[in-house]
C-alpha cells in the first residue's frame, strides 16, 4: 500500500457496492437483516480503506479485496452474513487506526473475535512477548487454534489467501514465492481439511505455479500437448458409458473433475510415475438426482445397480473398489468409487448423489449448516492450546492431516470387522489383534489359501492367523508393515529383546553427526572414508554401531586431526580445508549466498541437493549453514515459519562432488550390470553403491553416485537410458525408507 492517500470519488462507493450487492446469492440479499449489517459493514471498510490502493495502483482501490473476499465465502463456499461481513473487515483491524474495540461496539462480538483471528502477529508483538522473528509460525498458531472457539477464521483465511493469489501477478518474485510456500505448507492443508476442494485445488495450483514454476510450466506443456489424445478418449468412454447406463433406468448425468497440476506433480515425485504412465488425469462422476420423497434404501440401490451395470461391461481394476456410501470419509463424503479399463487406459469413476457432488466440490450439503470436514478437525486440534509450543502445533496439524490413508475391511474368524489402513498384510491384521499373535507370526489363512508375511489384505478378506511359541521376530519384518501400530509394536519388542542392530546403526549415526556439528567438522562421506581407514572400520553401517555401543574411543580428537591433516593422505580427490573453531557462518538474507569450496556447510540426506539444484541456504540455531533443495520439506517449513532467515543458493563451479541417487528400472539381461558400469566409468562418475534386485527377470536397480554437478547428473542418466533392456531411469532419494523421485 502506497503512504499517500488519494481518494476516491464519491460516485465509486455506489458504484462498487451496486456491483457487490449484485453478485452475492439471493438467500442473503432476500435477508433485510443481514443486508443491513452487510452494507455497514461495506461502508466502514470503504471509509478506512479510502484511498489506500493494491500494488496494481490507482486502477485498484484497496477496498476490492476484501469485497472480492467477501463474495468469496459467499458464493465459493456458501457462508452467510456473520462471515460475509467479517471477510468486509478481514483487513480494517491490521492496515488501519481502527480497533477491535470499534469494531466489537458495531458489529458484535463475534464479528470482532473473527476480525481478530485474522490480524497477523507482527514482529512488535512477537518480540513483546519475548519471541524474535517467528511471526509467521505465530500467525499459523492463531489460525489453527482458532478452529475451535471462532471457526469462520479458517473460512475467510482461506478466501483471503485465494484472493491474493489470483492477484499475486505484480509481487516481487521473493514474495511469490513466500505466500505460495505457505500456502502449500498450511492453509491448502486447511481447505483440504474443510472440504473446499475447488478452493483447495486452485489455490494449491496457483501456488504451486508461483513457487515451483519450472515444475508448472512443464506439466503444463505436458498436458496440453497430450490434450487431443485424452480429450477424444474420454469422449468416446463418456459416449459408451452413457450406453451402458441407460440400460440401467436410472436417470443420471455426467460429470468429469480434473486432477490439479499439483496432484500430477506429487504423483510424478512420489510414486515415481513418469507422466506418460499417469492415467486417470480426470475422473468420470455419475452423478444422481433424488426424486422428491425418494428414501435413502432406493438412493443406494441406484448406486449398486450402476455399478453393477458397468463393471459388467468394463473390466475392473484390481483392489480399486472403495466404498464411501457404507463407510463415508471423515469428512462425511458418499460415493462409489472404482477404475475400470476403456481402450488400454484406466478411467477412474465416481457415483455420487447431486447432493454429495456438490459437497465433494464445496464441502457442505444444501439446507445444511454443518461442515462435517470442520468437526473432524475440531476434533484433530481439540486437545491443542495458546500454551502449547508453536513448532508442535504445526508439525502435529500437517501430520494429522497429511496421512489420508484409505482403509480396507477384513473378517476375523468370528466374523468380527477389523479395520486395516489400505496396503495392510497379514503381519498388520496379527498386531492389531494382539500384540503377541504377531510377535508369533508363522503364516495366516485367508479364505482357502495359506500365506505369509507379506500377503496383501484386500476388504472382505476372512483372516486366521497361525502362530508358534518358538517364533520370534527380527529386524527384517518392518518392511512387512504397514500400519504406525503394528510398526510401533514391533518396534517396542525389538528394543525390549536387545534386536538393536539397526537402532544402534541409527542411534551411533545421529551421534556422530551431533558431535561432528557440535565441532564445526562437516561429516563428508570423503571425510567419513578418511574415519573408517583410521579406525580400521569395514563400513560405515559397523562403525555407527560401534559408536553407539561405546566402542569408538577418542571420536573428536582424531576427527580433528584428520581434518587438519587431511592434506598430507595420498587421496583422488580435494578435502575442503577449514579451521578447526570455524566462525559461525554469517548470511545476509536479503541476497543470494554463493557457496564455494572451503566453505562449512551441510548437505542433508532428506534431499541430497547437488551443484546446479534450485536451492536454498539458512543457518541452522547450530550455528550451521544448511542448504536444502527448494522442493524439500525443510526448506518449505522454514520458509513458512521463518521466511525472512532463508535465501537462495548460488553454487561455485569449485564445489565438491555430491552423492546422488539414481534409479533405473527394466528387464534383466546377462552383462546389463557390466553395461551400466561401463556407462557409469565412461562419464567419469564414481560408485559409492549399486543395488540391483530382480523379479520374475524384472530388474530394480539403485546407484549411489559422486556427482559434480546436474549437468553431468543429467547426462549420465541420458546414457544410461540408451542401455539395451533399460525401460526407466530417474533421479530418486532415500528418505524413511522409500525411494522419492526426484525431478
Amino acid at each position: 500500500m502506497e503512504n499517500q492517500k488519494v481518494l476516491m470519488p464519491d460516485s465509486y462507493r455506489k458504484e462498487l457496492y451496486t456491483s457487490f450487492y449484485n453478485s452475492l446469492p439471493d438467500d442473503v440479499k432476500h435477508s433485510a437483516a443481514s443486508m443491513e449489517q452487510i452494507e455497514a459493514a461495506f461502508n466502514f471498510a470503504y471509509d478506512a480503506h479510502n484511498g489506500v490502493y493494491r500494488k496494481g495502483g490507482e486502477h485498484d482501490p484497496y477496498i476490492t479485496h476484501p469485497v472480492a473476499v467477501a463474495l468469496i465465502v459467499a458464493n465459493e463456499m456458501g457462508l452467510g452474513a456473520t462471515a460475509i461481513v467479517s471477510a468486509l473487515l478481514h483487513d480494517v483491524v491490521e492496515d488501519t487506526d481502527h480497533t477491535l474495540e470499534e469494531i466489537e461496539e458495531k458489529f458484535g462480538p463475534n464479528v470482532a473475535d473473527i476480525v481478530d483471528g485474522l490480524t497477523k502477529i507482527t514482529n512488535h508483538e512477537a518480540e513483546r512477548n519475548g519471541i524474535i522473528n517467528t511471526e509467521q509460525s505465530d500467525t499459523f498458531k492463531k489460525v489453527l487454534l482458532s478452529v475451535k472457539r471462532t471457526p469462520m477464521v479458517l473460512f475467510v483465511k482461506i478466501a483471503d489467501r485465494l484472493h491474493n493469489m489470483r492477484t499475486i501477478g505484480d509481487m516481487k518474485d521473493e514474495q511469490k514465492r513466500r505466500k505460495a510456500n505457505e500456502n502449500l505448507y498450511i492453509y491448502v492443508l486447511i481447505a483440504d481439511q474443510l472440504g473446499l476442494y475447488d478452493i483447495k485445488n486452485e489455490l494449491e495450483d496457483l501456488s504451486f505455479k508461483n513457487y515451483l514454476a519450472n515444475k508448472y510450466e512443464k506439466i503444463d506443456t505436458l498436458v496440453k500437448e497430450t490434450a487431443p489424445t485424452r480429450n477424444k478418449l474420454l469422449s468416446d468412454f463418456k459416449l459408451s458409458l452413457m450406453r451402458v447406463l441407460v440400460t440401467t433406468g436410472v436417470t443420471c448425468r455426467l460429470a468429469v473433475v480434473k486432477k490439479s497440476y499439483f496432484n500430477i506433480y506429487q504423483m510424478m515425485q512420489n510414486d515415481a510415475m513418469a507422466f506418460e504412465d499417469i492415467d486417470n488425469f480426470q475422473t468420470v462422476r455419475i452423478i444422481i438426482d433424488k426424486e422428491p420423497g425418494e428414501d435413502e434404501q432406493s438412493i443406494y440401490l441406484k448406486h449398486f445397480n450402476l455399478y453393477a451395470a458397468i463393471i459388467n461391461k468394463y473390466t475392473q481394476k484390481e483392489n480399486s473398489h472403495r466404498d464411501y456410501i457404507n463407510k463415508p470419509k471423515d469428512n462425511g463424503f458418499k460415493a462409489l468409487v472404482f477404475t475400470v479399463l476403456y481402450q488400454g487406459s484406466w478411467v477412474e469413476i465416481q457415483i455420487l448423489t447431486a447432493e454429495n457432488d456438490l459437497a465433494a466440490h464445496k464441502g457442505y450439503y444444501p439446507n445444511n449448516p454443518e461442515r462435517t470436514g470442520l468437526k473432524v478437525l475440531q476434533k484433530k486440534m481439540g486437545s491443542f492450546n495458546s500454551n502449547d509450543d508453536t513448532d508442535t502445533i504445526i508439525r502435529v496439524f500437517r501430520t494429522l492431516v497429511e496421512h489420508h490413508v484409505s482403509s480396507i475391511y477384513v473378517y476375523s474368524p468370528d466374523g468380527k470387522i477389523v479395520e486395516l489402513p489400505e496396503g495392510s498384510t497379514v503381519l498388520d491384521y496379527a498386531y492389531s489383534i494382539h500384540t503377541s499373535l504377531g510377535n508369533h507370526f508363522v503364516a495366516a489363512q485367508v479364505g482357502s489359501n495359506i500365506v505369509y508375511k507379506d500377503y496383501i489384505l484386500k476388504s472382505t478378506d476372512k483372516v486366521q492367523v497361525i502362530t508358534s511359541p518358538s517364533v520370534k521376530p527380527d529386524n527384517s519384518w518392518m518392511k512387512y508393515l504397514k500400519s504406525d501400530h503394528s510398526k510401533e509394536a514391533l518396534s517396542k519388542y525389538l528394543r525390549s529383546h536387545q534386536c538393536t542392530i539397526d537402532y544402534d546403526k541409527d542411534r551411533g549415526e545421529m551421534e556422530f553427526n551431533r558431535l561432528m556439528c557440535e565441532n564445526h567438522i562437516i561429516p563428508t562421506p570423503k571425510f567419513l572414508g578418511l574415519l573408517l581407514a583410521f579406525y580400521k572400520a569395514p563400513s560405515s553401517e559397523v562403525f555407527f554401531r560401534d559408536i553407539a555401543q561405546g566402542n569408538v574411543k577418542d571420536l573428536l580428537e582424531n576427527a580433528k586431526k584428520l581434518k587438519i591433516s587431511s592434506n598430507k593422505w595420498d587421496l583422488d580427490f580435494d578435502l575442503p580445508e577449514q579451521p578447526v573453531d570455524s566462525p559461525v557462518v554469517d548470511i545476509d538474507y536479503k541476497k543470494p549466498y554463493k557457496l564455494t569450496k572451503g566453505l562449512h556447510y551441510m548437505l542433508p540426506n532428506c534431499c541430497r541437493p547437488i551443484p546446479g539444484d534450485e536451492a536454498f541456504a539458512y543457518v541452522g540455531d547450530d550455528g550451521v549453514l544448511y542448504v536444502h533443495r527448494k522442493e524439500c520439506s525443510f526448506t518449505k517449513e522454514r520458509l513458512a515459519t521463518r521466511g525472512k532467515e532463508i535465501t537462495n543458493v548460488i553454487w561455485d563451479d569449485s564445489i565438491d562432488n555430491a552423492l546422488a541417487y539414481v534409479k533405473l528400472h527394466g528387464s534383466n539381461r546377462l552383462g546389463l550390470i557390466r553395461d551400466v558400469g561401463d556407462i557409469v566409468a565412461r562419464e567419469h562418475v564414481n560408485i559409492k553403491s549399486f543395488n540391483i534386485n530382480e523379479n520374475d527377470r524384472l530388474f530394480d536397480g539403485c546407484l549411489l553416485v559422486y556427482i559434480h554437478n546436474t549437468a553431468q547428473l543429467n547426462k549420465l542418466m541420458t546414457a544410461l537410458s540408451a542401455v539395451t533392456n533399460v525401460i526407466k531411469v530417474f533421479r530418486t532419494n532415500y528418505v524413511n525408507g522409500r525411494y522419492i523421485a526426484v525431478s
